[in-house]
């Protein structure tokens, strides 16, 4: 895959993110996305960052639960962790939803 369209895919990806992130939890939880960082900062001051990494190519999230992820692009488009090949999507939803004590579907 090309810089240009790992960012594209990255872009698109962290952009659906802090979108759906924003209507499921705008009311708990700051989303802030800029310069190609999604900063989330719930009440309590816990903090998720999730970027891209383009010479990796891959996009990186940083969690106060399970620490830092790594997640590359399958195939399929999955965004997997590196580490367990867990979706990105999967891991974010029910750390959210856990802490948040209400559905979170990133889905």
């Amino acid at each position: 895959m090309s810089d240009a369209d790992f960012i594209t895919q990255a872009e698109r990806e962290i952009g659906f993110l802090a979108e759906r992130l924003e209507e499921l939890t705008g009311d708990v939880v700051d989303v802030d996305y800029e310069q190609d960082v999604l900063s989330l900062e719930l009440d309590d001051g816990a903090q998720y960052v999730v970027n891209r990494q383009t010479p990796m190519k891959q996009i990186w999230l940083s969690s106060p639960v399970s620490g830092a992820w790594h997640y590359g692009r399958d195939a399929a488009g999955v965004w997997r962790a590196t580490r367990d090949n867990k979706p990105m999507r999967e891991l974010l939803s029910e750390e959210l939803s856990q802490r948040l004590a209400r559905p979170v579907p990133l889905d």
